[in-house]
């Protein structure tokens, strides 16, 4: 028998399943078709100090004839140049 319960937190979700805790966090800017999301890194000065910063997808908000149905969806610019965006009238 699996285990599984959610709790919202501040910064994301806690998923509980069976004994191991996965933290998932919510994330703002994500791209609708391939999970692309901002990823943490370090911006490097000329005197090589480190400090931290985050490298975020250029997501553009696209309406997508999807399914036969228009759906306006958050996309990142590479899946955006692989599908056809739709010109609404």
């Amino acid at each position: 028998m699996s285990l599984r319960a959610e709790y919202a937190t501040l910064d994301g979700w806690i998923v509980l399943d069976g004994l191991d805790a996965v933290k998932e966090v919510s994330v703002m800017a994500k791209c609708g078709i391939c999970g692309k999301y901002g990823k943490a890194g370090s911006r490097v000065s000329h005197s090589m100090r480190h400090t931290k910063r985050r490298f975020l997808p250029n997501v553009q908000r696209a309406t997508l004839l999807l399914d036969g149905k228009l759906q306006q969806l958050a996309l990142c610019t590479r899946c955006l140049r692989s599908y056809h965006k739709v010109v609404v009238p």
